[in-house]
């Protein structure tokens, strides 16, 4: 029998093959491809197909894994929305399996769990070393087949693991019985916990009647938004709640900065039911062995960063998207594609509902509810009575500052005063290393790397030169290799680690914390202790880049001090979101504050104090800056009224990626009301090795440009030296 197949490879085709009568539409196969065997799904079965040659045989995989109607049109409609290929798609839907050639069939043995009896009673009972391996667990999705391995892995002894395997405490369940296993187990919790309601406010239980009202009749999408501190979680897990208990699952896709074991801990203790927790954090193995517990039907409730969307999810009820304006839901890497957006298709063909979560909504968004398309609900106070943070500009023009200092001084008597208290202060950087500009004073020389035109960001918690963009890092020179002359380098402008410096030294006994993603190394671990420290109060001032931003809830921590509000505007001549960005992370970081008993204050040093923006946030006014936004992208058919999509190619030899973009820019398709620019270097020429040029469509109107590019970009036989990257609704103009 012929069947065309989709293989988990980055192409945009279909492959005749020979398969066994009992092979079905969706059923995973092994298909030869070359010299190799690749994974591939079945996507039809039967027809003439257009390969006339003698037809090569696939294998079925062991397990008979099929991958639903509603998924594979998901994945086709995805895929002609981005222009990216299916097959890429496909090896998202894959997991870690995609480009293995293999997928295994489950193991056949067993693995550790909680028991129930752990969540009853022991709670408060267990040793340090014993809370150590139950907080392991807990967090960690990994599945340990042994008590040794286990040991191992959370660094104790292996009879902390045997003393907890005999308390019943830590149980092992068959592979083969999982399913039932968890399930049990998972609705034993969901029984004994308290229901959520009876936690909610007024504010909250009225958000929550709204929302189960308005999603009640399958697919539908909602806005639920809320000032910082209002409890938008609690809502909504009060919504997973209802679709558990309906047998269905819950989606909740989260920006992988908020993934933290304590986040984690407060979805268990509202839910009552152990997440599946998907992120790239985790182990190629561990990746397959949750995939396959989803294919199984396990996991009432899957938490995860935007691929999670792509799990073959047998029973969704709902999906959520926190902090819905987050830019990380955008992948431009690979397969290109926005996860709110594609969250919305995929629960439009289930079909279920869409919580879109944020407390500071995307202007796509807004625009949407404004338009009738979304429902809103909205929560406009804190929880408990808390109350916003006052906001007090810090007019950096009327500040007398040293040279080579960056804190003006109220915001370090803001600081001391909160030491005073027993308070905590974070001060908010989002720029890592210790200068972004390193200059020679003799000839003006700026440090770039051999592989990016941009400029080498300078370390001192780990002395060298770095390239945010490639990794490249280097030592820092002794003499300058344009002009040979030494000692001249000057750091220009302030990463964290110069602000922690300038800290330190201005407020010598004040504890120090900075909370950036190279002082973690991207270890969950390093991160979760310091989170830790901060919630121990072993913490006076934390330094922090957006890590520190979003998410978090510090009862103690009631001076938030912004040290450059104005560093966000400086791309504001080719960036149509730079004051939509700005605006989102101000809120957000100032959220931080006054969470608990004690009013909040974010203390903003700025040149520019007379910005629309800060009178926005100054009177907590969203709606004023929302509204004002969009009638500013109105005015100029900028998206969401109109449509956009950049074409990036890149090349080792930039004559040749010219001389492409110039002559598919002369193939441009003209048509009314649609307009091309370029081609053109993109803002940052190099990455990598790779010479960069863009071409961007733009559409007066609000329609699809995916069909228009296909036919275009196919009308030239790009070389193999070029790539060449579609991004359709840009967030990013770099």
């Amino acid at each position: 029998m012929r069947v065309q197949v989709l293989l988990a490879l980055p192409l945009d085709k279909l492959f005749d093959y020979e398969a066994e009568s009992s092979v079905v539409c969706g059923q995973l196969v092994r298909a030869p491809f070359g010299t190799r065997h690749v994974v591939g799904c079945v996507w039809h079965v039967g027809g003439e197909g257009a390969y006339r040659g003698t037809l090569r045989s696939v294998l079925a995989l062991e397990g008979d894994i099929i991958l639903d109607k509603t998924l594979r049109d998901f994945i086709d409609w995805s895929a002609a929305w981005t222009c990216a290929p299916k097959g890429g798609f496909l090896k998202m839907t894959l997991g870690s399996m995609g480009g293995k050639g293999f997928i295994p069939s489950p193991r056949r043995d067993t693995r550790l769990v909680l028991s129930q009896a752990y969540q009853q009673a022991y709670a408060s009972s267990l040793s340090v070393q014993q809370k150590k391996v139950v907080s392991h667990m807990r967090a960690s999705a990994v599945a340990y087949g042994s008590q040794s391995s286990l040991a191992k892995a959370c660094g104790v002894s292996a009879s902390v693991v045997s003393g907890l395997c005999r308390q019943n405490i830590i149980t092992s369940v068959s592979s083969q019985g999982t399913h039932a296993s968890v399930s049990s187990l998972s609705r034993g919790w969901f029984m004994s916990s308290p229901p959520l309601l009876g936690r909610l406010n007024r504010e909250q239980r009225a958000a929550s009647a709204s929302l189960r009202e308005s999603l009640c009749g399958g697919f539908r999408v909602t806005l639920l938004q809320g000032v910082t501190g209002s409890g938008k979680t609690w809502v909504y897990l009060d919504l997973v709640r209802e679709v558990l208990r309906t047998g269905k699952q819950g989606l909740i896709l989260l920006p992988e900065i908020l993934l933290t074991h304590h986040w984690l801990e407060h979805c268990r203790s509202i839910l009552g039911v152990e997440p599946l927790v998907w992120h790239s954090g985790l182990s190629s193995s561990t990746r397959r062995a949750l995939w396959h517990r989803v294919v199984r039907g396990e996991g009432d409730v899957v938490v995860g960063a935007r691929s999670a969307l792509f799990l073959p999810l047998k029973r969704l009820g709902l999906i959520v998207v926190d902090e819905e304006h987050e830019p990380s839901y955008k992948q431009e890497d690979g397969v290109v594609y926005h996860a709110r957006d594609l969250a919305i298709v995929r629960a439009k063909g289930v079909p279920c509902g869409v919580i879109l979560s944020s407390a500071t909504p995307s202007i796509e968004t807004y625009v949407n509810v404004r338009h009738k398309k979304y429902h809103r609900v909205l929560l406009q106070k804190r929880f408990r009575e808390a109350r916003l943070p006052r906001w007090r500009l810090i007019d950096m023009r009327e500040e007398t500052l040293h040279k080579g200092d960056f804190l003006s001084m109220p915001l370090l008597e803001g600081i001391q005063q909160r030491m005073e208290k027993k308070e905590q202060s974070l001060l908010f950087l989002n720029r890592r290393g210790y200068a972004p500009l390193t200059v020679c004073s003799h000839c003006g020389t700026w440090l770039t790397g051999p592989h990016c035109e941009n400029r080498l960001v300078q370390h001192r918690h780990v002395p060298k030169m770095l390239c945010h963009y490639c990794g490249y890092d280097m030592a820092i020179p002794s003499h300058c290799p344009h002009c040979g002359e030494s000692d001249t380098w000057r750091s220009c402008g302030p990463g964290v680690d110069r602000i922690e410096e300038e800290l330190k030294r201005r407020l010598p006994h004040a504890r120090v914390l900075v909370l950036a993603s190279d002082r973690m190394k991207g270890k969950r671990a390093e991160m979760e202790d310091a989170l830790g420290r901060i919630a121990g109060m072993d913490v006076d001032v934390v330094i922090g880049t957006q890590m520190a931003a979003k998410g978090h809830h510090f009862p103690a921590m009631t001076l938030v001090g912004v040290v450059d509000a104005d560093m966000g505007a400086c791309h504001g001549s080719y960036d149509l979101r730079v004051g939509e960005r700005m605006f989102q992370t101000l809120h957000q970081v100032a959220g931080r504050a006054g969470r608990g008993e004690k009013e909040g204050e974010a203390l903003v040093q700025t040149y520019d104090v007379d910005n629309d923006i800060f009178r926005a946030l100054i009177s907590h006014d969203t709606e004023r800056f929302l509204r004002q936004e969009s009638q500013g992208r109105a005015r100029f058919s900028l998206p969401p009224y109109g449509s956009m999509a950049a074409l990036i190619l890149s090349s080792p030899n930039d004559t040749h990626v010219e001389q492409v973009a110039r002559a598919l820019a002369q193939e441009f398709p003209h048509q009314e009301g649609i307009s091309l620019y370029g081609p053109t270097h993109a803002p940052i020429r190099m990455i990598a090795g790779r010479h960069r040029w863009r071409l961007l469509v733009k559409s007066d109107a609000k329609r699809s440009l995916a069909p228009l590019i296909r036919d275009w970009v196919g009308r030239l036989s790009l070389p193999s030296s070029v790539r060449c990257v579609i991004d359709i609704d840009p967030l990013s103009f770099f």
